[in-house]
């Protein structure tokens, strides 16, 4: 026979800790999490976002774009309270026509943090098939309240600028791995 428990307005005390079998926990209402490592709540501590899924990535100019074909464009990424990891392989099939001065990833899944610290950060990547001197390393850059990565090469004095179009050709291939901090 199956018992409803009453919980008092108070909150429930469990000093043997909590065995749930056969399900999950669930908060009726949003902004609720579990707080870690902490003997009283605090908001600093509280873990209540937490997320898996995929998103698209496309490689744009940051002028115009048209044509462009992929034999991969979807990424995975995993978020856990304000720190996304994203990962994945964009294999370009097609350059198509890109325009303006930089190039630049679109599609991130969240919209990255903007305040003074944390407004360019890295992506770490591998290039391959890249136009031009494939020892030059390269890196996306997620930058500001975007929802976008501007993509970077070092230059060959040990510099690093803006990626153009002629940086890239039909073939390329770029595997990526890392995280960045959302808005709040």
């Amino acid at each position: 026979r199956k018992m409803a428990a009453t919980i008092p307005t108070n909150g429930i005390g469990l000093d043997a800790g909590l065995d749930v079998t056969g399900g999950d926990i669930t908060f009726k209402t949003a902004d609720k999490g579990v707080n870690l490592g902490v003997t009283s709540g605090a908001a600093s501590n509280l873990l209540h976002d937490y997320e898996e899924g995929t998103w698209t990535a496309v490689l744009a100019g940051t002028g115009s774009s048209s044509g462009q074909g992929y034999d991969n464009q979807t990424m995975q990424y995993t978020k856990v309270g304000r720190m996304v990891y994203i990962t994945g392989t964009l294999d370009m099939s097609s350059l198509g026509t890109l325009g303006g001065d930089y190039l630049k990833i679109t599609g991130l899944p969240f919209t990255p943090d903007n305040s003074n610290s944390n407004s360019y950060q890295p992506i770490s990547t591998h290039h391959v098939n890249v136009a031009g001197d494939n020892t030059s390393p390269f890196g996306w850059t997620v930058y500001g309240a975007n929802t976008f990565m501007y993509v970077y090469e070092q230059t060959a004095g040990g510099g690093v600028q803006a990626t153009t179009s002629g940086d890239y050709e039909n073939g390329t291939v770029v595997g990526c791995a890392g995280a960045y901090i959302t808005a709040a």
